[in-house]
C-alpha cells in the first residue's frame, strides 16, 4: 500500500465486507453502460471499503462484470495540491499497477510516459489499452481534495471529460459532498461551467450508523 502515491491494493485488505447489495448492483449497471458514477456519503459510511470491494475480481461476476474494465485506483488525499501533468502521472502509474495486479502485460509506453507524464501521454495510454479491449475505471477516492486543487482550472476538467467521451474511459468518484457542490465551493466560475461535472450518475450512501439505527 503507498498512500503518498495515492495507490492501494485491493486484493490485500482482508476485513470483509457486508451490505451495499443495492448499491453495489446500481454501480455496476451504471458501469455496465457506461456511465460514470458520483458516490456520495458522509464520513465513515464505507465509501472507500464499499470501492475497494468493487475493485475486487472475486466480487465482479456477482455483479455482472468481468475483467474487461480495469480498475486504476487513486486516493485523492494525496492529489489536493500538486500540478495537473504529477497529476496525469500518478494516473498513468494507476494504469500500470492496476495491469500489474492483474498479471496482464504491461504497456511498454507507461513506463516512459511515467517518467515524463502529459495529458497526450495519459490519453494514448487510454487508448492502448482500449485497443486491449481494457475499459478504463479511473477511481477517484476522497474527491473533494481533488476539487479544492487551487493548480487545476476548467481546462484540466474538460480534457478528462474529453477522453471519456472518445474512449472507454469511466470515472467514479466518492466524495463527502455532492459534485455540484464542490464546484461552487470553488467559487470559480470557469470550474462551474466545465461540462465534466455533469456526466455523473450520483449513488447517495447513508451511514452504517444511522442505517443500523432505521431497520431496528
Amino acid at each position: 500500500m503507498n498512500r503518498r502515491d495515492g495507490l492501494r491494493d485491493p486484493e490485500q485488505i482482508s476485513a470483509p465486507f457486508m451490505g451495499r447489495t443495492q448499491e453495489l448492483t446500481e454501480i455496476a449497471t451504471f458501469l455496465r453502460c457506461d456511465q460514470s458514477v458520483s458516490i456520495v456519503g458522509p464520513p465513515r459510511s464505507g465509501k472507500t471499503a464499499l470501492l475497494w470491494h468493487l475493485m475486487r475480481s472475486t466480487t465482479w461476476p456477482g455483479l455482472g462484470l468481468d475483467g474487461d474494465n480495469l480498475f486504476v485506483y487513486q486516493d485523492c488525499e494525496a492529489l489536493g495540491a500538486i500540478t495537473p501533468t504529477v497529476i496525469f502521472g500518478r494516473f498513468l502509474r494507476g494504469m500500470a499497477k492496476a495491469l500489474a495486479e492483474r498479471s496482464l502485460p504491461m504497456e511498454a509506453m507507461l513506463e516512459t510516459a511515467s517518467a515524463q507524464p502529459t495529458r497526450l501521454a495519459f490519453e494514448a495510454a487510454v487508448r492502448k489499452l482500449n485497443q486491449r479491449r481494457l475499459r478504463v475505471v479511473l477511481i477517484l477516492d476522497a474527491f473533494d481534495q481533488l476539487s479544492g486543487n487551487p493548480h487545476l482550472d476548467v481546462s484540466f476538467y474538460n480534457v478528462l471529460r474529453s477522453i471519456a467521451g472518445r474512449y472507454q474511459l469511466v470515472f467514479l468518484t466518492a466524495s463527502v459532498r455532492p459534485l455540484i457542490e464542490l464546484t461552487y465551493a470553488s467559487q470559480r466560475e470557469d470550474i462551474v461551467s466545465s461540462p465534466f461535472f455533469n456526466i455523473f450518475a450520483s449513488c447517495f450512501l447513508e451511514s452504517q450508523t444511522l442505517k443500523k439505527v432505521l431497520t431496528t
